[in-house]
């Protein structure tokens, strides 16, 4: 997370999180880490996203008053909630990182990652380089980061041909398969519904979720509350 997110620096910002806290989401892995991460490494932590939906007033104060780097930790939807709002660009302090994290279909809306990093620029001034994505999930300890996404030593991603359940070849698309040496006492070896390639590298690019996969994730619930709101 340090060395992705932060681009290496540990010196304390203040965090702006667009995702429920821990206790209005008691059981969302997200808020937790969020939360673990913020107690050692932000001055501050405001967290918009509420039971009521986006808390645009929090958002908007932070934006208008940041004075330093900021960094931004949000779901797909829920930033586009945010830029949807924005009725004026909000530059952020030179500096400023992003984490996005999340899948960019939900249910009544599919977003483009090109298109949205496009809006983020013209509305936030913080290029692609600045907006780094997340992989993780409620099931692994371990996650994954950047663009292409690159897994920490402990987590193992795989990508499986659907039929078989055999390595497919670097470039090729199927199933996500991750391997967690931090999951103790709890399985280590998870095969998702989600759709993505490897490079010669390893690393893993996403192609969404599998024809007919339950849709699931932080992005879902974002939605959700945005849609409640409105």
């Amino acid at each position: 997370f340090v060395t992705h997110v932060l681009a290496g620096v540990r010196a304390p910002r203040p965090w702006l999180a667009l995702v429920p806290s821990p206790q209005d989401a008691p059981d969302s892995s997200l808020s937790h880490m969020i939360g673990v991460l913020a107690a050692g490494l932000a001055s501050e932590v405001r967290w918009a996203m509420t039971p009521a939906g986006l808390d645009l007033p929090t958002c908007r104060a932070l934006l208008r008053d940041a004075r330093e780097p900021v960094v931004l930790l949000t779901t797909s939807f829920a930033l586009v909630g945010l830029l949807d709002a924005l009725d004026a660009p909000q530059p952020l302090p030179a500096g400023s990182r992003m984490m996005l994290t999340g899948g960019f279909k939900g249910r009544t809306r599919e977003l483009s990652e090109a298109e949205l990093l496009t809006e983020v620029e013209a509305k936030l001034a913080l290029g692609a380089a600045a907006v780094v994505p997340e992989y993780g999930m409620t099931e692994l300890t371990s996650q994954a980061y950047g663009r292409p996404l690159t897994a920490n030593p402990s987590l193992r991603l795989r990508v499986l041909e659907p039929a078989t359940l055999t390595d497919a070849a670097p470039g090729a698309t199927g199933l996500v398969a991750c391997f967690d040496l931090l999951n103790l006492d709890n399985v280590s070896a998870i095969l998702t519904a989600d759709l993505g390639s490897l490079d010669a590298a390893g690393r893993l690019t996403l192609h969404g979720r599998a024809p007919d996969a339950i849709g699931r994730g932080c992005s879902l619930t974002a939605e959700e509350l945005l849609d409640r709101a409105r």
